[in-house]
């Protein structure tokens, strides 16, 4: 039986060049909540979906996989995240700033 885990991962983003709002955005932060087989798997799914919504990560800030006690204490947009990760296999935040 394959045991499918919840895994976190945030990055540091930008547009990339086909973003359609490349003009306005200076980056953003995406938080990935991902369920996957393993953490390269993850990884994967949750870098796919940062290049199909026409963003280009820069920086890993933090990939882990998300224990039943860390679970247990989620609240808030977190706990929405993992919740719609649960519904749909994948779920992202991204909080983005403008140029100046």
């Amino acid at each position: 039986m394959v045991m499918i885990s919840p895994y976190f991962f945030h990055y540091s983003v930008e547009p990339s060049a086909t973003h359609p709002e490349r003009d306005r955005f200076a980056g953003a932060l995406a938080t990935i909540v991902v369920f996957a087989e393993d953490g390269e798997q993850a990884q994967v799914r949750a870098s796919r979906w940062v290049s199909r919504n026409e963003w280009r990560i820069c920086e890993v800030k933090r990939a882990m996989r998300i224990t039943p006690s860390q679970v247990a204490h989620l609240d808030g947009e977190m706990k929405r995240l993992y919740t719609r990760a649960e519904q749909r296999g994948i779920a992202a935040l991204v909080d983005s700033w403008q140029k100046k």
